[in-house]
């Protein structure tokens, strides 16, 4: 009966999952692509012409044949995460007071100031997600990234889009390639010559860079490429590791600088360079946002040939990079990241990549030889508008014909503004006209592509919900045998339909999925017997969370989440202990008389107060190790979450000692408690794994970080090669130790008989020598009863060696910063279990109420809380790239690195998932380790969890609703930020906040399901193995 109830829960689970996955496909839409490919002759006509159809085959491609190339060469240097203030000289900051990300790039501004005819520095702005690889897409390509793009960062996909590197590579041009093997992905095969480097390890700040460096001056000496592509990472990786604002910072910065200045000399008239960056950075170092720090970043063009006017455009200056003062000196002409698709296309004389919505920047287009003659300057600027506008509307025209739709309101716009180009009576008002067409397109794009299928979130929503609803409805159910087989017919129904369904044809599938919910739903409310709780003090705090969860319609609370699941924590265990200490049902006068019963009721109060004020305190400790997110001005962010690698030498030692103290806690805990218990005695395997196996691990943790803060890079030692070493290690004993330990969870050690013992009454509340009444009754009888170590917490003892061995593993990929915040979020589970076992104790009335599990709410919101206590917020910049390469220099695979991240984001929900089964079993385990909480009015509480033992049928019944109960308020939270997002949708803030969010929370519901389903599985092995041994124990003494 224990594998149906854990079949129908993985059916639940699966339902959620499947419901999920359709809301997100009907909310985060991915773009449209058109298979089409701009030739020489689809510019032809005049902005509002007919339409030319699609053709696939390509013509011979004509250099020069939409306009004449102004340039035979171009440098693209890619300086990833080149904010724009990075590359801005501030004059009226001296050098002792410049931050390092300031005036470093001395070259630059000696460029714009020498040759202001030749060279422009502009403010680069790029759409969100801002992302390197959707950033590279936009630079090809000219379109515009979806939200959902970001989650491809991983995973680097070939561009099959018409875009800028095939147009050339069609024109017979030759490419070269330097740096980030993220260009490798993105354009397999199309490269003349390539030098790539592994991008991901953000740790690293010189190898790419010196790798570009080592091919560089070779590749300009070359005469035979015409696009020379050189990205360098180490100013991103430095924000990653130690934020902008550190010594390292200017020192790549100023490397950059320096290898500007050697290309820009070098440059001859028939080459033009641009160097810039494709995203910014917050204050922090992070990037993935629409903050104006992450959006905004520098683009430099220089060539001697230009001829470029004075700009007298000013804007407000970055908040973070000036410090918050505005500099009235600082000017630049704005443009857009897609902007340069279409003027790098014609100063090369290629055409412009069909889906290309990026506006020609026709000031880059006048040369030295043309600014002599204004009337021709003008006409070329006026010709390449109309080239670029023509080549716009075509694709819009071709996105409506493959099934495509535009507003009425934008295409009526754009069909007065095509009128207003073909009336335009002067140069002048027909330029101007250009520019709003190509302004209005884009605006139009963004807004269609922001558009969601709302019958299939809908169908989603539904789905979840009802799904939800037969969680409840089997929650009530008493028995559960007659939803078994028709849970799993419907499942598999289900996941066959949405397999066969694909990944965009869910609309259908959804209706016929919640339809068969609804039916399946009413089946089980008639077929078995719904009990229908009373209301209570539970129901007060169920609906508590359920005000919670609704919450989430707010974008400040959102925003102010980690304070308020922390308030929600410290309220939830100071309701209870209240409850507890009002609770008096559950005692009765013992026999030892009242004073007994008094004492028993005292000893209950105190306990559930203490265990209250733990966690309340470790509630209001959490403020320390909380992530800054951007909308949080009152938040400073502090050094906790910077790496060891990041913090300045003499700030490692006593990060160090702080992180070497809290995993030596988390070693000593678990250890003590088994040692207390009884279950660290005897030589059993297992035995040795729980004596050895915590402190090996925290050993090994302690000496990766001991090797982080070494100056491993000013010693240039060999050292460095075995920084990776400790954390393998450290997985292999992780793996092999929790395999030995389910193979063979004994924890206990029984006495020989030949041994003579000595034991007290405490003693024998732990070893507790009645297996079961029958056996007693035989040893009575018959022979000496066995004395055993460890039987009241058998079954508990390996779940809580198993969850000691998980820990130091969470800890090393949270990083040494974090630790002390596991270490707080295990007292509060810890303190939760002890205020679980005096609730029930105080309310039950007999021993079957002790197995019935309660608990789910507060463990609910514990894996919430930790969330934020670990360090992390529901937004794309927080995430800890660098967990990625705890114990790997590269990957092979974004499979793993994916993994290793998740696990880090969710280390929460993963300790506190595995360890569920500790709630049914510490209202047994804790009063036999203490008698003095335990229910008076009961007899053999002592025996502890062999009392499991006895009503094998409860227990798997407690179990099974206790994380039915756990998983339907996480699918509960889930449905909650889903309707946000659907009734948000048009938000100000919906792809700021309530996007994150809902991708947030159901990556966290999947990690919720696999490990409370793993720690199911878990409980169940132990709990079986530990049945048979008692058996052959009774067996062998009877």
């Amino acid at each position: 009966m224990e594998m149906a109830r854990i079949v129908v829960l993985a059916c639940v689970m699966q339902l959620l999952l499947i419901s999920t996955m359709m809301f997100m496909q009907g909310f985060l839409l991915t773009r449209h692509v058109v298979n089409a490919t701009s030739t020489c002759s689809v510019p032809e006509g005049e902005l509002g012409d007919p339409i030319p159809p699609m053709g696939q085959t390509k013509t011979p491609c004509v250099p020069g044949c939409w306009q004449s190339a102004s340039f035979k060469k171009a440098i693209l240097l890619v300086v990833d995460a080149l904010r724009f203030d990075f590359m801005w000289y501030n004059e009226s900051l001296g050098a002792d007071k410049a931050p390092p990300y300031h005036n470093r790039m001395v070259q630059v501004h000696k460029l714009l100031s020498k040759h202001p005819e030749n060279s422009r520095l502009y403010r680069f702005v790029a759409h969100a997600p801002t992302t390197t690889q959707q950033r590279l897409k936009g630079l090809t390509t000219g379109s515009l990234p979806t939200f959902i793009d970001a989650g491809l960062n991983f995973a680097s996909e070939e561009i099959t889009e018409d875009n800028l590197i095939d147009q050339l590579l069609h024109c017979g041009r030759n490419l070269t390639v330097l740096g980030d093997d993220t260009w490798g992905s993105l354009f397999p095969r199309r490269f003349t010559r390539s030098a790539l480097f592994p991008s991901f390890n953000v740790l690293d700040l010189d190898t790419v860079d010196d790798g570009i460096l080592a091919h560089l001056d070779e590749e300009l000496a070359r005469p035979d490429w015409q696009l020379l592509v050189a990205h360098f990472l180490g100013v991103d990786h430095c924000g990653h590791r130690y934020g902008p604002d550190h010594p390292a910072m200017a020192h790549k910065l100023g490397q950059m600088d320096q290898v500007i200045g050697h290309v820009a000399s070098q440059l001859k008239e028939d080459t033009v360079l641009f160097v810039l960056g494709d995203h910014g950075m917050t204050r922090t170092g992070d990037h993935g946002g629409d903050s104006d720090d992450e959006v905004t970043a520098g683009l430099l063009a220089y060539s001697p040939e230009l001829a470029l006017r004075p700009t007298l455009k000013t804007f407000p200056s970055s908040g973070t990079g000036s410090q918050g003062k505005e500099d009235n000196d600082q000017r630049a002409t704005v443009v857009a990241q897609v902007d340069l698709v279409p003027t790098l296309a014609l100063l090369l004389g290629v055409p412009i990549p069909h889906a290309n919505l990026g506006l020609v920047m026709e000031d880059l287009l006048v040369m030295q030889h043309g600014a002599k003659e204004p009337d021709g300057a003008l006409q070329t600027r006026l010709q390449a508008l109309a080239l670029n506008a023509r080549q716009v509307d075509i694709y819009l025209g071709h996105y409506q014909h493959s099934g495509g739709n535009f507003p009425p309101k934008f295409l009526e716009r754009l069909e007065t503004l095509r009128e207003e180009v073909r009336q335009a009576p002067d140069t002048a008002k027909k330029l101007r006209a250009y520019h709003a067409f190509l302004m209005e397109a884009r605006e139009m794009c963004e807004e269609v592509w922001a558009r969601f299928d709302l019958p299939q979130m809908m169908s989603g929503l539904s789905l979840a919900v009802l799904v939800l609803v037969l969680a409840m409805v089997l929650l009530l159910q008493k028995e559960l045998r007659p939803v078994g087989v028709s849970m799993v017919v419907l499942t598999v129904l289900v996941t066959v339909a949405a397999a066969a369904a694909g990944s965009t044809q869910f609309i259908g599938l959804g209706l016929a999925a919640t339809v068969g919910v609804a039916i399946f739903v009413l089946h089980v409310s008639r077929a078995g017997h719904v009990h229908i709780p009373h209301f209570s003090f539970g129901t007060v705090m169920w609906c508590g969370v359920a005000l919670l969860g609704l919450a989430g319609l707010s974008n400040s609370f959102v925003v102010s989440e980690d304070r308020i699941w922390a308030f929600a924590l410290a309220s939830a265990v100071c309701l209870e202990a209240l409850h507890t200490s009002l609770a008096t049902p559950g005692l009765s006068k013992g026999s030892n008389g009242d004073d007994v019963w008094k004492q028993a009721k005292r000893t209950q109060r105190h306990v559930s107060v203490c265990a209250a004020a733990v966690v309340v305190v470790a509630a209001r400790c959490s403020s320390a190790f909380w992530k800054c997110r951007e909308e949080q001005n009152w938040c400073q962010p502090n050094h906790l979450h910077t790496v060891m690698p990041g913090l300045p030498q003499d700030a490692r030692g006593p990060r160090l000692l702080w992180a070497a103290a809290a995993a030596l806690v988390l070693a000593w805990a678990p250890c003590k408690w088994l040692a207390h218990c009884g279950n660290a005695n005897g030589s059993h395997l297992s035995v040795q794994i729980a004596r050895v196996g915590p402190w090996l691990c925290s050993a090994l943790t302690i000496g990766f970080w001991a090797l982080q803060a070494a100056p491993l890079e000013r010693l240039d030692t060999a050292l460095l090669a075995y920084v990776v070493l400790p954390p393998r290690f450290l997985f292999a004993v992780v793996a092999v130790s929790i395999t030995l330990i389910l193979m063979t969870p004994h924890l206990v050690y029984q006495v020989p008989p030949t041994a003579t013992t000595t034991t007290t009454t405490s003693q024998l509340e732990v070893m507790v020598p009645q297996l079961v009444r029958a056996l007693q009754e035989q040893q009575e009888h018959r022979r000496r009863p066995p004395v055993v170590y460890g039987l009241a917490t058998a079954v508990s003892a390996p779940c809580v060696l198993v969850a000691a061995l998980i820990v130091p593993l969470l800890s090393v990929l949270a990083g040494d910063g974090a630790t002390p915040a596991l270490v707080l979020l295990v007292v509060c589970q810890a303190a939760a279990l002890l205020l679980t076992a005096a609730a029930t104790a105080s309310s039950a009335t007999s021993k079957n109420d002790l197995i019935r599990g309660r608990g789910a709410l507060v463990w609910f919101i514990i894996s919430i809380y930790g969330f934020y206590l670990m360090g992390h917020q529901p937004t794309l910049p927080s995430l800890h790239w660098t967990s990625a390469f705890v114990g790997f220099r590269e990957h092979s695979t974004t499979i793993l690195p994916a993994i290793m991240i998740a696990i880090n984001t969710y280390s929460s929900h993963i300790l506190v998932g595995l360890t569920l089964p500790l709630v049914i079993l510490a209202p047994l385990a804790l009063p036999a380790i203490f008698p003095s909480i335990k229910n008076t009015s009961m007899e053999g509480l002592g025996r502890g969890e062999l009392l499991l033992l006895d009503n094998v049928e409860a227990t798997h019944s407690a179990l099974w609703r206790t994380s039915l109960s756990y998983i339907s308020l996480h699918a509960f939270k889930v449905i909650c930020t889903m309707v946000a997002a659907l009734v948000l949708r048009r938000h100000l803030m919906v792809w700021k906040i309530f996007a994150p969010h809902v991708i947030f929370e159901a990556a966290g519901l999947v990690v919720t399901c696999v490990s409370v389903l793993a720690g199911n599985l878990i409980f169940l092995c132990v709990f079986k193995k530990v049945d048979r041994w008692t058996e052959e124990l009774s067996r062998k003494h009877s």
